[in-house]
């Protein structure tokens, strides 16, 4: 087995979308191992970021963890180069 390590975070909506990305890994992968929430922000203009880490045991090759993190994604509305939705 292969170990994976999925950072995730949002500054929107964070405790939802958080929330949704690890209900959604929950029905794909388990057991899951899930850091603290950290609280970060860029400057003091900005709003904060909420970020963590998951870890859990992969069986399938990584360009297929990689297209399942990014329906995760794509299912939460996160627009790719957008400071708008889920960060997977």
């Amino acid at each position: 087995m292969t170990q994976a390590v999925v950072a995730v975070g949002s500054n929107t909506g964070h405790e939802s979308n958080i929330c949704e990305a690890f209900d959604a890994l929950c029905v794909l992968f388990e057991p899951l191992q899930i850091s603290p929430v950290y609280q970060s922000q860029a400057d003091e203009n900005a709003m904060y970021y909420y970020n963590l880490v998951i870890n859990f045991e992969i069986q399938l090759p990584v360009e297929k963890l990689r297209k399942e993190l990014k329906g995760i994604e794509d299912c939460q509305g996160r627009v790719k180069g957008s400071h708008l939705g889920v960060w997977i």
